[in-house]
């Protein structure tokens, strides 16, 4: 799910009831990211959970998300901060102003992380770089 609030981008992967059982199962997903240049992007995850344990991720658990293109150059990597007090929801932002990356498709967004228990995730998701057009009133300044 794709929002755009004055010209920044929020890719939101609404994850309830993710599971790290049996390599993992994600229960909704989007198709693509977009990630905009020159824009701050905030990257969300929500409900992380560990079947294993039972339990939500939380404080001790580790999430970062790592932009890659085509190639394999890593464009950026952000560390997920964990929402304290919330069930598994983790978020980020990256990029800004001056973030311009080339716009074009073959990027890869590339979760990964550690649960509080240990347990290892890792999920790619296609991404796309995108130009967001200028809209008159609206301003990052």
């Amino acid at each position: 799910m794709s929002t755009i609030y004055n010209a920044a981008l929020m890719i939101a992967i609404q994850a309830q009831g993710i599971s790290l059982e049996g390599g993992g199962v994600v229960s909704a997903l989007p198709s693509k990211l977009l990630v905009c240049v020159g824009n701050t992007n905030i990257l969300q995850v929500e409900g992380m959970f560990d079947l294993q344990q039972e339990a939500y991720w939380f404080t001790a658990a580790t999430l970062s998300g790592t932009l890659i293109d085509q190639y394999g150059n890593v464009i950026t990597t952000v560390a997920l901060a964990y929402a304290s007090g919330s069930n598994g929801n983790f978020s980020a932002s990256f990029g800004g102003l001056q973030f311009y990356p080339v716009v074009a498709r073959g990027y890869t967004m590339l979760l990964q992380g550690l649960s509080d228990w240990g347990n290892a995730f890792s999920l790619p998701i296609l991404a796309e770089v995108v130009q967001v057009p200028i809209v008159p009133g609206i301003s990052d300044e």
